[in-house]
């Protein structure tokens, strides 16, 4: 029955609540005996049945969610493009390989031609508990997407940033010490859900194809989120003097 309400999820998006995760259509698809399905969600002193299960959906749905976003689509870019790149190796061409992958995987459509609705998906349902008032917030469902965000991030900052920035000989800025990994997965977090939402609005327009910057010959173009992503990692970092492979034009 939660695997039902986590294909709801997916594959119709999140309204305003969880009113269209219902325990009767769980149950019909599960094919599950109605007297069954109310006593197996029956455990909860504080909630009804119907609510204890929507919210098992919810908790399962931030579980899941935590590595499938991004991660694997920017390392296999990089790998693909230093295995095949003949031009520029500079720490610029690199970033902008992995942000775009990232950006490109966002709006990439299935066998079934749906973008990414698991993206979509999880871009509403934030926004829409963040959006209630705070007294009608659910403080138990944002509290489990504030500890997988937590977990996304230190995840990403170990599996990524981290061994990213050592391999374009990039340092943290004095300034900022090694906060400087956190604001930059924050602030890329930021920008890919402030994109992610304009997909949610305008799924027309695409991700990979919207808001396209030309910077010219030298360089092509570029989606505004992977410039914007090039200005923070240039705000929080530096070129390392100490590392070996550092890029001599100091990019």
């Amino acid at each position: 029955m939660v695997q039902h309400g986590l294909r709801q999820l997916e594959n119709d998006g999140v309204e305003i609540g969880l009113d269209h995760l219902t325990l009767e259509d769980a149950r019909l698809a599960a094919d599950v005996p109605r007297s069954s399905s109310h006593s197996a969600w029956s455990i909860s002193d504080r909630w009804a049945p119907q609510e204890t299960y929507q919210r098992a959906v919810i908790e399962r749905w931030f579980s899941v969610r935590q590595d499938r976003l991004f991660a694997d689509a920017s390392t296999e870019a990089i790998q693909r493009y230093l295995r095949s790149s003949d031009g520029d190796l500079s720490s610029k061409a690199i970033m902008r390989v992995a942000v775009q992958a990232a950006v490109d995987e966002a709006s990439s459509e299935d066998e079934d031609g749906q973008r990414n609705a698991f993206l979509s998906t999880d871009m509403a349902l934030r926004h829409a508990l963040a959006s209630q008032p705070e007294a009608r917030r659910d403080g138990e469902v944002l509290g489990w997407a504030r500890a997988g965000e937590r977990i996304n991030q230190d995840r990403r900052i170990a599996n990524n940033y981290k061994p990213l920035g050592e391999f374009l000989g990039l340092r943290p800025r004095p300034e900022f010490g090694d906060d400087a990994y956190r604001y930059l997965a924050v602030g890329i977090a930021s920008i890919v859900e402030g994109v992610s939402l304009r997909h949610v609005l305008f799924p027309e327009n695409g991700l990979a194809d919207n808001l396209i910057l030309d910077e010219g010959p030298d360089q092509g173009p570029a989606t505004l989120a992977c410039i914007c992503i090039e200005a923070l990692t240039e705000r929080f970092f530096e070129p390392d003097p100490d590392h070996p492979d550092s890029a001599s034009d100091g990019d």
